[in-house]
């Protein structure tokens, strides 16, 4: 009887980590921008939620903020001083390499409701809001 001929796949390193926001498999894979565990890449590059969050919101509304002491890219950004320097944050999350292009832009009520008046969506069933 000849031996069976298995694969050899791959091993992904990953952790389970239950959190109150429910169970979560994490990657190993710090957050590149505060060094935080990773929940996935997001726009390009490995983050953790409240990094991509960031980032996706500081897009979708163009926020443009100004660093705390003057000097951006001065200010330290870690998982404990994520939120002190909104200007250094963003400034690292494209340091870090985060694409602006991959935020998609949200659709609000209004734009739904016109879109369904020029029949361009068949129903709200069609579509998913953020």
């Amino acid at each position: 009887m000849e031996a069976p001929n298995y694969s050899v796949l791959p091993i992904i390193d990953l952790e389970y980590n239950p959190s109150p926001a429910g169970d979560r498999l994490l990657l190993n894979s710090p957050c590149e921008v505060c060094g935080d565990h990773s929940s996935g890449k997001h726009y390009g590059n490995y983050a953790c939620d409240g990094c991509a969050a960031f980032f996706k919101r500081s897009i979708r509304l163009d926020r443009h903020y100004v660093c705390k002491r003057g000097n951006p890219g001065a200010c330290p950004i870690d998982k404990v001083l994520q939120n002190q320097c909104r200007a250094c944050r963003l400034r690292k999350c494209f340091e870090v390499g985060m694409k602006q292009e991959a935020v998609h832009p949200s659709l609000s009520i209004a734009d739904v409701d016109q879109l369904l008046a020029l029949k361009w969506l068949p129903s709200l069933t069609d579509i998913v809001l953020p």
